[in-house]
């Protein structure tokens, strides 16, 4: 196959934007910076400015006003335009993270909103890579490769209808494809990264003076990796090449049941170390509940909850099992569901044959694999799961460990919850967790938080007006938020207690402060050596 390059999407919503361009006049110094990137769209509209200054979580200061480069030439031109400017700059991707990283912090900041930088570049068969505009949604991606017969390694997380590759990189992500390629981060082959002065540099294979290829991550000090989960702090991410791999041509659903805690971590942490799903989900008791809402895929979810808890108990009754039939009904088991890809039909036999063995072997009971089946028929879903059950909000908060520290992680996440029951029935607050495989020598625990609130207008964006009007719908309640705001710290030092690293740092997460001093200073340096006057998303990672 030969080497292709598809002409770039061009959307229409850049339009509608520039017409309110006049709403806000501009100060003095804010003209002469729009004046010197004439030609680039920009808005100062007061409702998206208001869309663009929350995230999942948290609000924060408006931005000057919101600039939508499309290509790689007007990035440049704004970095170079800011560098001579008295204005700092925070960069935004979809938009569906929670941790603060493109909210803003201090006065004259202006917001660079990369999703019209969505070429799809080139797709390179022959040497397995493509390269995109980092405003590309994951989504676009795979639809583009789809005809090819191809795919990414990793390929989006589930937020991937809005979710660009270049936010993701930046955050660092998990979702398809992470039980067997691993992180976002971990499947680039180079980038192209424009300074905040403006200059452009190019990584690994890419850099070259003369063969311009980005085949090869790895030659000499790892600079890509400079730029993964930095949440922009050192540049804006221009340019991604990402491998790829055939398109798997056998696929499996698979789905177990477990009674008991001990038997679950066993049996996901087994599966995990032979590398042989690409995603597998573990939800714990109260996951499925809480996220049930009403209106299409999460619909479906609903109802195929009640019928695998009706199929795990009614297995429980057949097993002999000596308690009552009333005691089995209250049953809630933990539950792991796995998708396992492979290049033909043997392949998948032996994947399967070796999972089923896995699972049966720590007690697993066999349950219909049509949740994660629903998931990866519809990848890419409008993210009604932004929202819990009745219209609840609903943020999470996360912990990578390595598989030895799993099972006391869940249990410490238990014990924390114990005596604060009174307080989150109080505030009407709910909990659950779910962990994901990544590799196959860590895992993801995200715990997830509910709490009624108001809807923010920025959910407007992502959610049909009609599944919105469809939910429940509550004041504004400072009292849970704030609620919910402690239960977040303070699961930030429960992680801490286990070494944890995160995804989506921003402002959240603890970074430079948890690093051996040595290392913050290198960071630090490397900061100010490339961001001298630290313009660029202030506060993420810990800077100043």
């Amino acid at each position: 196959m030969k080497d292709v390059k598809t002409v770039r999407f061009v959307k229409h919503r850049a339009d509608a934007i520039l017409k309110n361009d006049s709403i806000t006049k501009p100060n003095a110094d804010l003209a002469r910076f729009l004046d010197s990137i004439k030609g680039i769209p920009w808005t100062r509209d007061s409702e998206t400015i208001s869309k663009f200054s929350k995230d999942l979580f948290h609000s924060s200061k408006k931005s000057d006003v919101i600039i939508q480069p499309r290509d790689t030439t007007e990035i440049i031109r704004v970095l170079q335009a800011i560098s001579s400017s008295k204005f700092k700059i925070t960069v935004r991707g979809g938009g569906l993270s929670y941790s603060a990283g493109y909210l803003v912090e201090s006065p004259n900041t202006l917001l660079l909103d990369m999703r019209f930088c969505d070429e799809i570049i080139e797709i390179n068969a022959d040497d397995m890579y493509k390269i995109v505009g980092a405003g590309t949604t994951w989504k676009k991606l795979d639809e583009a490769l789809r005809s090819f017969g191809l795919r990414a390694a990793f390929w989006g997380t589930g937020s991937g209808l809005h979710a660009t590759v270049g936010g993701s990189l930046s955050q660092n992500a998990i979702n398809y494809g992470s039980g067997k390629y691993g992180t976002a981060a971990e499947n680039v082959t180079g980038l192209k990264i424009i300074l905040p002065n403006g200059k452009e540099i190019r990584t690994g294979s890419w850099a070259d003076k003369i063969h311009m290829r980005p085949f090869n991550r790895y030659y000499g000090p790892d600079l890509t990796g400079l730029f993964l989960g930095d949440n922009g702090a050192f540049g804006v991410k221009a340019e991604i090449a990402l491998p790829l791999i055939l398109r798997p041509k056998a696929t499996a659903f698979i789905a177990f049941a477990f009674e008991s805690l001990t038997d679950y971590v066993a049996a996901l942490t087994e599966v995990g170390r032979n590398g042989i799903v690409s995603e597998c989900f573990g939800f714990d008791q109260s996951f499925l509940a809480e996220r049930s809402v009403p209106g299409g895929f999460a619909e479906d979810l609903d109802s195929m909850r009640s019928r695998l808890l009706d199929e795990f108990r009614t297995g429980m009754r057949k097993s002999n099992d000596s308690r009552s039939a009333k005691e089995i009904d209250r049953l809630r088991p933990f539950t792991a569901h796995m998708s396992v890809d492979c290049r033909d039909t043997f392949d998948l036999q032996n994947a399967t044959a070796l999972i089923n063995q896995i699972c049966s072997r720590h007690r697993g009971m066999a349950i219909n694999g049509e949740i994660i089946k629903a998931i990866r028929e519809s990848p890419f879903p409008p993210p009604e799961m932004l929202l819990g059950v009745q219209g609840k909000r609903w943020v999470p908060m996360h912990g990578l460990i390595p598989f030895s520290s799993y099972k006391d992680l869940l249990i410490d996440i238990e014990r924390f919850f114990k005596p604060r029951e009174t307080q989150l029935q109080k505030d009407e607050i709910s909990w659950s967790h779910v962990s994901n495989l990544i590799g196959n020598s860590l895992i993801l625990v995200e715990v997830n938080l509910y709490w009624k609130d108001t809807i923010p207008d920025t959910f407007q964006d992502f959610l049909d007006e009609e599944f919105i009007m469809r939910q429940d719908r509550y004041p504004n309640n400072p009292g849970a938020h704030d609620g919910v705001k402690l239960l977040r710290k303070e699961l930030i030092n429960l992680f801490q207690k286990f070494g944890s690293t995160h995804l989506q740092i921003g402002k959240t997460y603890p970074y430079l402060a948890s690093r051996m001093g040595s290392v913050s200073e290198l960071i630090v340096k490397l900061k100010t050596e490339l961001d001298p006057e630290h313009r660029m998303n202030s506060g993420v990672l810990g800077f100043s």
